[in-house]
């Protein structure tokens, strides 16, 4: 059991035991936040390491005699080599085995001889094809026996390939390569979720952000828009955080936030620059394609529908006025980049002003958020972006430097002060919880 957990059951106990709640509400308390089903990642990560290191001797082992082999000889080691993986694999997988560890990790060897195979087998053939269809072939083969077995290495492999498939198509070949979009959005974030993966979740969204986003900008040859659907990603990303608090998979609200949050403070930064008056559409409107209006909407679709989705049925979910704030910050910065994406309503001179004061509030609600709430990301993140600012920035408008040093006596003051006030919070919160635990041993007396 987690400390966490003993933390949460030693809680409910003294709840139960000064009659704050009765035992059916702790029963359900519990059960609501039951044991983390989080993977232990070191045994993943060692498992998957020697799988692969592995499966790497084998290959050299036969290539060493590789040009001696005839064709059949080959292609029949490499289809013995798959089978006997996968099988022992299996054995080793199976309900009344005590190495299921052992089993995952053959399976995983499996996948990686599969991805071998393919490049073998052109290599035998002499195919001549677009190599990055290997990496998805491989990546697609991963991603069956992540669902299939369900497998966490599985995952973590389907996500490296895909991600260096739809590299290679965007960067190398620029395409727009909207399939990969798919297979994330249809493939992978539905099994990091049914996982219950908070990590591997956070790599598919992070995924799918990169994904969408890079085709989306060889479709319109990277103009503006592109951080218009930037912002309706991310505010779709931090309204659904909220959101999935209420569902059956709680603990997923911080993976989700954060993968918002961390983009969107960047892109939020960026765009108190002057220079965002030139992100809009390039060319006429009239001259976009269907496919990219389409790629445009979708976000911006989802991102309305979501915000109208938690005011009218999951309010709730807003637990203070600090999410209520954030929320609000989110969706004018989204708004506001729909608003000047466009030349006829651009905020010519204006829109930096506006982003700027939804920065500066943001960095200051993460800092208060998370010395309230001690949440050492969001003071780590508030202060950094703060501290960004204030370089960036305050070097444009001050040239005297008198009144730049005292800028940054200023904001060096407010985060050391804050350092303190965390401290503090810490230390209160410390002597509450201890207090807490000797009233309840002295009522057990």
């Amino acid at each position: 059991m987690s400390k966490y957990r003993q933390w949460l059951i030693g809680e409910i106990e003294l709840w139960h035991r000064d009659k704050i709640i009765d035992a059916e509400q702790a029963r359900q308390i519990a059960a609501r936040y039951s044991e983390d089903t989080e993977p232990t990642w070191g045994k993943i990560i060692f498992a998957a390491v020697g799988a692969i290191i592995f499966g790497l001797g084998i290959i050299l082992l036969f290539a060493y005699n590789w040009e001696a082999m005839h064709r059949l000889t080959k292609l029949a080691i490499i289809l013995f080599a798959i089978i006997l993986a996968h099988s022992l694999g299996y054995y080793f997988s199976s309900v009344n085995s005590s190495h299921k560890k052992i089993g995952e990790s053959l399976h995983l060897l499996g996948t990686m001889l599969f991805g071998a195979g393919i490049w073998l087998v052109a290599q035998i053939y002499h195919i001549d094809e677009h190599f990055p269809n290997a990496l998805l072939v491989w990546a697609l083969g991963a991603l069956a026996m992540a669902w299939f077995l369900p497998s966490l290495a599985h995952t973590l492999l389907a996500i490296g390939l895909l991600c260096l498939w739809h590299w290679f198509e965007v960067f190398d070949f620029h395409a727009s390569n909207q399939a990969g979009v798919w297979i994330i959005i249809l493939g992978l974030v539905p099994l990091a979720w049914l996982q219950r993966a908070r990590g591997t979740l956070f790599l598919s969204l992070a995924m799918l952000l990169f994904t969408y986003v890079s085709s989306y900008a060889n479709m319109v040859n990277h103009d503006g828009s592109i951080v218009t659907v930037l912002f309706a990603l991310t505010c779709s990303y931090i309204v659904f955080s909220h959101i999935a608090a209420a569902t059956t998979f709680p603990q997923s609200t911080d993976a989700i936030r954060w993968a918002g949050v961390s983009v969107f403070a960047t892109l939020l930064f960026i765009c108190t620059f002057s220079d965002i008056d030139k992100l809009h559409f390039k060319a006429p409107l009239n001259e976009i394609s269907v496919l990219s209006w389409v790629y445009f909407l979708i976000p911006i679709t989802a991102a309305f529908t979501l915000v109208g989705v938690l005011f009218l049925r999951y309010r709730n979910s807003l637990n203070n006025n600090i999410d209520l704030l954030e929320v609000c910050i989110v969706i004018l910065a989204f708004l506001t980049s729909v608003i000047s994406v466009f030349k006829l309503f651009a905020l010519h001179n204006v829109s930096w002003i506006i982003y700027s004061l939804l920065f500066l509030t943001y960095s200051m609600l993460l800092i208060y958020r998370g010395t309230q709430y001690l949440r050492w990301q969001s003071t780590a993140l508030g202060s950094l972006l703060l501290s960004a600012y204030t370089f960036a920035r305050f070097m444009d408008l001050f040239e005297s430097l008198l009144m730049r040093g005292l800028a940054f006596i200023v904001i060096g003051a407010l985060l050391f002060v804050v350092g303190i006030y965390y401290s503090r919070q810490k230390k209160k919160q410390t002597g509450l919880h201890k207090h807490t635990w000797l009233q309840g041993t002295d009522n057990d007396r």
